[in-house]
C-alpha cells in the first residue's frame, strides 16, 4: 500500500493524551509507528504520569523525530487534549488515547476519504478490544461513505455526537477548530466532553464524511475513567455545557440533545457515587430547571424509562430507576445468552 511522503508539515497531528497508562503505552505509540500512512506528527501530552509513562514517551521521541512530547502537571484528559491542539501544525487533528491503539491503515483510511470527499471532518468506527491479538482487516478501499455539506453537517452531527461523542473517531481540518472561536475540549470535565467538543465543532465544518472502516482500538479494562463512579456534580456540569447549543439548533436537534441530557441522567444513575450526600437531589434540581428552560422534556425518553423519571422528579427516589436498569441490564444479558445458545445449536 502506498506511503505519503513526509512533508515540513504534516498531515495529521495525533494527539495523544497519557496518564498513568504505563502497561499499555508501547503497544499505543507502535501502533502509531506502524501506520501505512507516515505523514504525521503524534503530540503526547504527559499529564502529569507517576506510573513512568512520561519516561517511554521520551524514549519513543529520542528514535523518532514525528513523536513530541509535551510534559505537564495533571491538569485532566480535556486540558491536555487541548495542549496537543495547541501545539498541532498539521492539517488534519486526531486523537488517541494512551491505552488504546490504531489499525495500521488508519489513518490511510481518514486519508483517502478526505482527498476524495474533500470533507473537513471525517468519522470512522470503532472497533472494541480486550488488548493483544485481534482480527485485522485491510478496509481502506471500502466504498461505503456518507457525506454532509452545509446545513446537513449539523443535521447529521446532533443525532450522531448527541449518541457518540467520541472524538477519536474523527480527523477534524485544524483550521475548523482554530476560527474566530476556538473550538476545545471543557477542561475540568470528566464526563461526556467529548459530546460536548464535537457538537462545539459542527457549525464550523462546512463538509462531513461518515465512512465504514473499523480500525481504532478501543481498550476495554476495568480501571476505565469512563467506568468510575460519578457525581451530582458531572450532571450539572454537562446540563450547564449543553445549554449554549440549545441556541442554534434547530427542533429535531435539541431533541436530540435532550435525549442526550435524559442518557446522561440514566448513566449517572448507574455509576453514581452512592455515597455522596445530597447527589440526587443536585440532580433533580438540574433536571428541573433544564424542564423549565425547555432543555429537557421527559417525553423525548424511551417509554421504558418514563417512570423512572417520574419517581425520581416527583416521588423524590432513585429505587425505580436502580429496578429499571437491572431489569435492562437483565434483559440484555437473558438476550445475548439465547442468541448464542441459538447459535451454537446452527
Amino acid at each position: 500500500m502506498a506511503k505519503a511522503g513526509i512533508a515540513m508539515t504534516p498531515f495529521f497531528s495525533i494527539v495523544i493524551p497519557v496518564y498513568n497508562v504505563a502497561p499499555y503505552l508501547r503497544e499505543c505509540l507502535d501502533s502509531v509507528l506502524a501506520q501505512t500512512f507516515a505523514d504525521w506528527e503524534a503530540l503526547c501530552v504527559d499529564d502529569g504520569s507517576t506510573d513512568g509513562s512520561g519516561a517511554i514517551l521520551d524514549e519513543y521521541a529520542a528514535k523518532d523525530s514525528r513523536i513530541k512530547v509535551l510534559h505537564t502537571g495533571n491538569r485532566g484528559v480535556s486540558a491536555a487534549r487541548n495542549s496537543g491542539i495547541d501545539a498541532a501544525s498539521g492539517e488534519y487533528v486526531t486523537f488517541l488515547d494512551g491505552d488504546d491503539a490504531y489499525e495500521r491503515f488508519w489513518l490511510e483510511s481518514f486519508y483517502g476519504l478526505i482527498k476524495e470527499t474533500g470533507a473537513e471532518l471525517v468519522r470512522l468506527r470503532v472497533k472494541f478490544w480486550n488488548g493483544g491479538a485481534h482480527e485485522s482487516g485491510l478496509a481502506v478501499d471500502r466504498p461505503h461513505r456518507a457525506c454532509f455539506v452545509g446545513d446537513e453537517v449539523v443535521s447529521w452531527g446532533c443525532p450522531t455526537y448527541s449518541l457518540e461523542g467520541w472524538s477519536w473517531l474523527n480527523a477534524i481540518r485544524r483550521s475548523c477548530l482554530n476560527g474566530a472561536v476556538r473550538v476545545r475540549f471543557p477542561v475540568g470535565m470528566k464526563f461526556m466532553e467529548d459530546n460536548v467538543f464535537m457538537m462545539n465543532a459542527l457549525p464550523h465544518v462546512h463538509a462531513a464524511c461518515q465512512g465504514e472502516v473499523s480500525g481504532y482500538l478501543y481498550r476495554q479494562r476495568a480501571t476505565s475513567v469512563c467506568l468510575a463512579r460519578k457525581s451530582a456534580q458531572v450532571v450539572v456540569r454537562l446540563f450547564d455545557e449543553t445549554v449554549p447549543l440549545f441556541a442554534a439548533m434547530s427542533a429535531a436537534n435539541r431533541k436530540c440533545l435532550s435525549g442526550m441530557l435524559g442518557r446522561s441522567v440514566l448513566y449517572w444513575c448507574e455509576r453514581r457515587d452512592r455515597d455522596e450526600i445530597g447527589g440526587a437531589a443536585i440532580v433533580r434540581a438540574r433536571i428541573v430547571a433544564a424542564m423549565k428552560d425547555s432543555m429537557f422534556h421527559v417525553s423525548d425518553m424511551p417509554v421504558r424509562w418514563r417512570l423512572g423519571f417520574v419517581a425520581m422528579l416527583h416521588l423524590h427516589s432513585l429505587l425505580v430507576m436502580d429496578l429499571l436498569l437491572f431489569l435492562q441490564r437483565t434483559w440484555g444479558c437473558a438476550r445475548r445468552l439465547r442468541k448464542g445458545i441459538i447459535r451454537g445449536k446452527r
